[in-house]
């Protein structure tokens, strides 16, 4: 479930390009809210996301991803904080914390009912570039759409210079293992990377990424994740032409 909200951007120098896509979801039940947003943070700058609570609860906040390149994630020191909506900034209301993107919460905050807010931000320069800047906000404990871990086999193809994404769903904690276990191109590579459904569908934020060959059954990625939904991406990384085909196996807990 996604909530709809605003992002305030806090750059320290304007950026005419950089922006922020508002994130959706269906509900802002304390029981029960996945909120996703993504945001272009320039080095520096900051930005600050809204969402509600219905009832006293926590509030998970995971850095997920940060990348200049979509295919090539970057791990920068940003921080977390938590806190109420103050103008167009956030006032935090707890300590805020330093993060390297990751699929498991790194603040955890207690909020009562109303309107709240996270900020991310870069306070040390730490971004190469104007990154994309993804972050799930979890209110409650929300119901995973798994009833169980398993495995999952992925089969899909996509054109030289292309891509293909997956979403799958973790019932708890634990880690996430992918193996490449066919490749359709013997003398070719592809990357293989592990991250979240960016906001709005824009496709697979991705957490890190490998490139691989054809190494059949050898586990390629893996994470420590927390219950939710994750999605899984292969993508070009040259020396492929035509058609790639391929086969995964996604083992979640």
């Amino acid at each position: 479930m996604r909530l709809h909200a605003t992002f305030l951007v806090l750059a320290v120098s304007v950026c005419a390009a950089c922006g922020a896509t508002s994130p959706t979801s269906a509900s802002t039940s304390a029981a029960s809210s996945t909120n996703l947003f993504e945001t272009t943070l320039v080095p520096g700058s900051s930005a600050v996301q809204s969402y509600s609570a219905s009832a006293a609860t926590t509030v998970e906040v995971t850095l997920a991803s940060a990348f200049v390149d979509a295919s090539q994630p970057l791990h920068p020191s940003l921080a977390l904080a938590a806190g109420v909506p103050s103008g167009t900034g956030c006032t935090a209301s707890t300590p805020p914390v330093r993060a390297t993107p990751g699929l498991t919460a790194q603040l955890t905050a207690p909020v009562s009912s109303g309107n709240f807010c996270v900020s991310v931000s870069d306070p040390d320069g730490a971004l190469p570039a104007a990154a994309i800047v993804d972050v799930r906000v979890v209110v409650g404990s929300p119901t995973s759409q798994a009833t169980s871990a398993g495995a999952e086999i992925w089969t899909n193809k996509f054109v030289a210079t292309g891509s293909a994404s997956h979403s799958f769903s973790a019932y708890q904690s634990g880690t996430v293992a992918i193996s490449l276990d066919s490749l359709s191109v013997t003398d070719g590579m592809v990357g293989v990377g592990l991250g979240i459904p960016a906001s709005g569908g824009s496709g697979c934020a991705l957490s890190q990424a490998i490139v691989s060959g054809a190494e059949a059954g050898a586990t390629i990625i893996s994470a420590q994740v927390d219950p939710g939904v994750y999605c899984a991406k292969v993508f070009y990384a040259g020396s492929t032409t035509g058609d790639v085909t391929f086969s995964l196996t996604i083992n979640h807990p």
